[in-house]
């Protein structure tokens, strides 16, 4: 029987907030809706991210974010070349998120 409040149903995207540092400020909290993916999608995209570079991982797991700009890859790529520790925040908070949920936390 399952606990009460789980759900079987696979949801296909899910928002989550991600702390970006901002150099010399606090970081600026931005939300990005990340792609769900199955236990072994995402041992797939595990084992693939080694050849990926940050925008394309980015652009793999993401698939929209709270900025007023539009998510595109060329916007994606700026983002990337103007904070040098997005990617890294996006890319844990994905991964965290994901194996998290796997372990039912």
């Amino acid at each position: 029987m399952a606990k009460a409040g789980t759900t079987r149903i696979h949801i296909p995207t899910f928002p989550a907030p991600v702390a970006m540092p901002v150099p010399g400020e606090k970081p600026d909290v931005v939300v990005f809706t990340f792609k769900a993916r199955t236990r072994k999608e995402f041992a797939e995209w595990m084992e693939a991210l080694k050849e990926k570079n940050n925008v394309e991982a980015i652009m793999e797991c993401v698939t929209g974010w709270a900025p007023d700009d539009p998510f595109t890859l060329e916007n994606v790529e700026q983002f990337n070349e103007l904070y040098l520790g997005a990617a890294a925040a996006i890319l844990d908070k994905y991964i965290a998120e994901i194996t998290q949920a796997k372990l039912g936390n």
